[in-house]
């Protein structure tokens, strides 16, 4: 038997094990915890991305097998009844627009997938600032409205032009070659933008996009080349208000201001479209994704071509703005001569 000194003895390292073993259970738990929420959240994001796919397969099916009509797409080739008013008037609410019409204007859509609802935005090429082709007094207007002082805006957008224009002569407040070698910067590639990363590349953009809202901006603006002038059918509200478009007629509210910048005369969608994806993960997350579809005309083998914008995580808010639950039920349907498909 012990005494009772060696119960003394003993029972610190009774204590000392047990709070050994309680650290380690503790330790062992939160890493447990810590992988199961890994293995969740990589879980969640894999079933995101195939909503993502799903979403925008069943998206890119519609509008490539649509027929283009006034003010956006017919879904069901029934385009000879439509009006194009019930597209684009601010008096019309989104009930009245019939379900097989698809506005180019940026209305939104949904669609359901295995993993929960998407919604789908569409807005036509032409409804968005280009930034390879228009002047620089427009891309000057719409930089201003963002924020950026009326100085810094105009050079911004006359170096942006000589960074994209084939020669290297140096207008007013711009920059070429030398002014570039200056700086100790590559210089201009003196062809279209590719990628909006490449912004920053542009003498004198760096630091005043750091101030912007780079979605907002991307939002608003186009890079392809195919798209020479904008369709104010496609316009949206703030992207007119930014540019001072409030009047009926464009193109004469430009000239009043010394702009030249086409504007297309017909109302039909362009071949260069905007599709934006909204999804909720099970965490609670609202992904966006953006992408651009760009529409092969005569091309059985390739008939489009797809690049991502950008993708992201946004705020319940602007899920909401973006009608995230509200919009009407994707059509996809594959037109055969029962259902009058021309």
């Amino acid at each position: 038997m012990m005494n009772k000194a060696q119960n003394g003895f003993v029972l610190p390292y009774v204590l000392v094990a047990i709070a050994i073993l309680s650290i380690a259970g503790t330790i062992a738990a939160q890493r447990l915890q810590r992988t199961s929420r890994m293995i969740l959240q990589i879980q969640s994001d894999a079933n995101a991305e195939l909503a993502m796919m799903s979403a925008e397969a069943k998206a890119i099916f519609s509008v490539l097998t649509a027929v283009p009509i006034v003010g956006g797409l017919d879904l069901n080739a029934q385009s000879s009844a439509v009006q194009a008013s019930s597209f684009y008037s601010q008096s019309a609410s989104r009930e009245n627009i019939p379900s097989e019409l698809w506005s180019g204007a940026g209305q939104s859509r949904q669609t359901e997938t295995a993993y929960g609802p998407v919604v789908v935005q569409y807005r036509d090429g032409a409804g968005l600032l280009p930034l390879n082709t228009a002047q620089p007094e427009l891309i000057a207007k719409f930089l201003i409205a963002r924020g950026i002082k009326s100085e810094t805006a105009r050079g911004m957008a006359a170096k942006l032009a000589d960074y994209r224009d084939p020669d290297h002569h140096r207008r007013f407040r711009g920059g070429e070659r030398g002014d570039y070698r200056l700086r100790d910067q590559p210089p201009p590639t003196n062809s279209p933008i590719r990628s909006f990363a490449e912004l920053d590349a542009i003498l004198g953009w760096a630091e005043p996009l750091a101030t912007l809202d780079r979605r907002a901006l991307m939002d608003a603006t186009i890079l392809s080349s195919s798209i020479s002038g904008m369709k104010t059918i496609f316009v949206s509200p703030e992207l007119r208000k930014d540019l001072g478009l409030l009047e009926t007629n464009f193109s004469l509210a430009l000239q009043s201001d010394g702009i030249e910048q086409s504007i297309a005369g017909d109302r039909y969608p362009s071949n260069q479209m905007r599709l934006s994806f909204l999804y909720r993960d099970p965490s609670g997350r609202f992904l966006k994704r953006v992408v651009e579809i760009e529409r092969k005309i005569n091309s059985l083998d390739r008939p489009f071509r797809k690049s991502e914008v950008y993708g992201a995580v946004v705020s319940g808010d602007e899920a909401a703005s973006a009608g995230f639950g509200q919009g009407t039920k994707l059509k996809n349907v594959i037109f055969t001569p029962s259902n009058g498909a021309r």
